[in-house]
Formats: structure tokens, sequence, C-alpha cells
């Protein structure tokens, strides 16, 4: 949800009450006399989780598409929206299960597309399941990593099946930053975050085995001692990582460009007694919720905590910062499209800043005034630069006077009708241009195209 879906914190929890109280407020009572195969039924998770995922993929349809989809429509398109993104410039999402059909190991479903490694890369056997961006359905991701034995059966798809992704790796600190440094050259990450659930200790589990019937207690006990080896193994793993980044900041230290890496991990101890499936009273979880939430709540009050996530918060508004002075953050972060606001122009819808600036040059004839400086002389040698295809020349051509560079623009390079401005005017042109979702939603033309756009308006 708010990786793939980009969703707020806050609406994510909302969509928790929906799992909670379709799911875990309907306990099988098959299953308290250890006749059942599992706690809950799988069509009832299969139904939540689609449902959760209808205001996501709505407002997902709306930045992609430019459209609103009704809502008959909108369960359909939720129930087979996919994993994999077809926008490049999106967060890049993986969700981490445990199963496949060759042998059952950490999995990873990406929205992404992944390339195998090269044979001469040291870490190849580090890299996990390389290949196109998984296929499956959102909500079949979802699943995947939460079919926790005993509880609900194993996700079953072309690609294998699968079970909770704790069985392989309950703290997937290390999968997270072999992937990145993968995908990135072998470069480092700047900030390495991990928030941990709060699991419940498998203690909770033992209850349940002894009622169940002999070949489903079998299998439990055995995911269970694998589960009760990663939990324990979960705080080792974090205290390993620890180090090995350490180390790394420390020969980073003896580099010329060495980055340092900021690596935080939070994880609220004190809901570990709260079980898996717990939702109290079943029909809304207000008990269970409030709990987790005064546990949330106390744990900043930690001092040891409350330092680092002051120190966490300061690098990521740092990089924020930076982030957001790039027409990339418009598009990812705050979901901007862009149109011509020029009165005689077509009602046309542009993705990107970067293709409303080329409409406004090729179809308007908008042209930005440079001022040129000689560094040697100490005075202005002219107040215009021509920048345009090099003018054909392997020189900046300069022009004193506008009307001269406004005829170098009309007879040398095809210019109709230039508009000259400031690059300052330009970007504030632009900037006029923005448009919310619902505005975009409501344009009849989308894209960049030459069916809608006469680029030999300004340019012969």
């Amino acid at each position: 949800m708010l990786g793939r879906l980009q969703m707020t914190v806050a609406k994510a929890i909302e969509q928790y009450d929906i799992v909670g109280t379709q799911v875990f407020g309907h306990l099988r009572k098959l299953a308290l006399m250890g006749l059942g195969r599992t706690r809950y039924g799988a069509s009832r998770m299969n139904d939540a989780l689609q449902i959760a995922m209808l205001e996501g993929v709505a407002a997902e349809v709306e930045r992609s598409e430019h459209r609103k989809t009704p809502f008959p429509r909108l369960k359909v398109t939720a129930r087979q929206y996919r994993l994999r993104n077809q926008n490049p410039e999106a967060a890049q999402t993986i969700v981490v299960s445990h199963g496949g059909n060759i042998k059952p190991e950490a999995y990873l479903f990406r929205s992404y597309d992944r390339p195998a490694p090269s044979a001469s890369d040291g870490d190849r056997v580090l890299h996990r399941n390389h290949g196109p961006a998984s296929e499956v359905a959102i909500w079949e991701a979802a699943r995947a990593t939460s079919a926790a034995p005993g509880y609900f059966s194993m996700l079953e798809i072309p690609e294998g099946r699968f079970e909770d992704g704790g069985l392989g790796e309950n703290n997937p600190v290390g999968l997270a930053y072999e992937e990145v440094k993968q995908t990135s050259l072998r470069r480092e990450p700047l900030l390495v975050l991990s928030i941990g659930t709060g699991e419940a200790p498998v203690e909770t589990w033992k209850e349940d085995i002894p009622s169940r019937p002999l070949k489903q207690a079998v299998r439990m006990w055995r995911d269970l001692e694998q589960l009760q080896k990663q939990i324990t193994d979960s705080e080792k793993t974090h205290s390993q990582f620890r180090g090995r980044l350490n180390d790394n900041n420390r020969k980073a230290r003896g580099l010329h460009n060495g980055e340092h890496i900021h690596y935080y991990c939070f994880n609220v101890r004190n809901i570990s007694n709260i079980r898996l499936d717990e939702w109290l009273p079943p029909t809304t979880g207000a008990i269970t919720k409030q709990n987790m939430e005064t546990a949330v709540a106390a744990y900043p009050q930690q001092k040891s905590v409350s330092k680092d996530l002051d120190e966490c918060a300061q690098v990521l508004f740092q990089t924020r910062r930076v982030r957001a002075q790039t027409e990339r953050w418009e598009r990812f972060a705050l979901h901007l499209t862009y149109c011509c606001r020029e009165k005689d122009c077509e009602a046309v819808t542009f993705t990107s800043r970067k293709s409303l600036r080329k409409h406004a040059i090729d179809y308007h004839g908008f042209v930005w005034r440079i001022g040129c400086h000689d560094g040697h002389l100490g005075a202005h040698t002219g107040i215009y630069s021509c920048i345009w295809d090099h003018c054909g020349e392997s020189k900046l051509s300069i022009f004193n006077d506008q009307e001269v560079f406004r005829t170098h623009l009309k007879e040398g390079l095809g210019f109709v009708a230039p508009v000259i401005m400031d690059s300052e005017d330009f970007e504030r042109w632009l900037n006029r241009g923005r448009m919310s979702r619902d505005e975009a939603a409501s344009r009849q033309h989308t894209g960049f195209s030459a069916k809608n756009v006469d680029v030999g308006h300004a340019r012969s």
C-alpha cells in the first residue's frame, strides 16, 4: 500500500480495519476443535485484501490514466491490478515471501524488472529470483507474504506455493540492502530504515498445535521451529547488519568521496504479547487497536528512541529538500500533471514538466534569454545567446539586440513567431501549467502526441 499504491500511513491504517473485521473477527468454528485446516478461510482473506486495495487503486488509476473509475468497474480493477508498475518514475516496491517452484526460500515479488547479474559479479549468489517484474496482482503479493502457517493456507500461483515471508526472512533488511546495491551499480544507500512489526511470540502458536490432526501438526511444528529461529535471529540480524555498516563507514572515511550510511531500526516490543490474529471485540477490534496505539505512543518517549527518530528525520528532511528541486519529485511525490494555458492552444495534458517545456518551444516558439559575460574582460559582451542546435556551428552565437536575435531565430532556425523571455519567466509559465489530478482527469487529451499538437506551428 505504501510503496506500490503510494497510500499515506493514515489511509493504510484505515484499510487495516477492513482486514481485521472481515477476517480476524470471523474465526472458523471447526478450527477451535482442531477440525479445520486453518483458523481462517483463504477466500475471506482474499476478498478483504481486494476491498482494502480499492481506494489505493482508484487513486493510482487517476494518477496514471487521468480518469475516474466507476465503483463496479473499480472492484474488478482492484482484483486484477498488477504489482508490476508501468511508471518508471514510481517507487520501486518489493514484497518478501517464502516459497517458489524450485526450492522453498526467500522470494522477492518486485514491481520492477530485475536484470540478471553479470557473470563477473562476485556477489552473484546473493541475487534473488531476478527477471521481469512480477505479474501477480497486488492483493496476491499481500496474500503471499501474510500466509502464516496455521492461520491461512498457502497461496498457490504459477510462480509456486508461498507462505509468510517471516519463515525465510523475519528481518529482511539484508535482502533490501543487497537489492539496492545490485540495482544501483554497487553504490551504497544514504539511509537504511528498518521498521519492525512487533511480532507476537511463537509460544502463542503452541496452544493451538496439540488439537490439530497429526499431519497438520507435524507441518506446523516444522514451520514453528523455523519461525522461532527466525524471530530469535531477527535481533541478531539487526546487530550483524549494524556491524557490517559500521565497518563500511570506517572504510569510507578513508576514501576521498566515501559516503556515510545511516542505519536506524525501530521496533515496538511492548506489543509482542498481542497474538497475530487478536481482534477484540470481533466486531470492531477497538480494544486491540487501543492496546497497540498505547504501546506505539509510549515507544518514542524512550530517550534513545527519541534521539534516533530525530536523527533519522533530519536525514530524511535534508534528502527531501534536495529531491524536491527536481522535476521527478513533482511527478513522484506530488502527482502533478501539466497543461498548456495559452488561450488558443488545444486542451492537451502533459505527463511531465519536460514535455510541456518541449511543447512551448516547438508549438509556441518560446525562447528564453540567456545573458553572457566575458570572464576575462569583466563585462557583458552580449545580452542574448542562442543555444538551439548550436546553430550548426561549434561556437555560441551572441546578440546585442533583441530584434537581431529574433531575426536569427526566424531566418536561421525556422521559428515562425518566437516568444523571447527570461528563464525565470519561462519557469513561472510552466508553473501555471500545473494541474491537480481531478483537473487532469476532466481533460479529453492526455500525453504529448503529434495527433493533437502541430509541431510545425512555431518552427517551419
